[in-house]
């Protein structure tokens, strides 16, 4: 995953809602440490703004 292609936030964001709908949203936020576990994971996954780079790089790590 290139973490610089603005890209990456809608592939991440897709991959946020398959595991929501897995019911494993928990455990994603879990194992990637995101400061404010499911909410912030939901509040990401339901925006349109750009991720932050942290939020970008962590998230890509893990669903990756």
């Amino acid at each position: 995953m290139d973490l610089l292609d603005k890209k990456q936030d809608d592939r991440i964001r897709a991959a946020l809602r398959s595991a929501d709908k897995k019911g494993q949203l928990d455990v994603v936020a879990a194992v990637t440490g995101i400061a404010g576990g499911t909410k912030e994971l939901r509040r990401i996954m339901n925006s349109t703004d750009e991720l932050s780079v942290m939020d970008r790089g962590m998230l890509a790590i893990h669903l990756g």
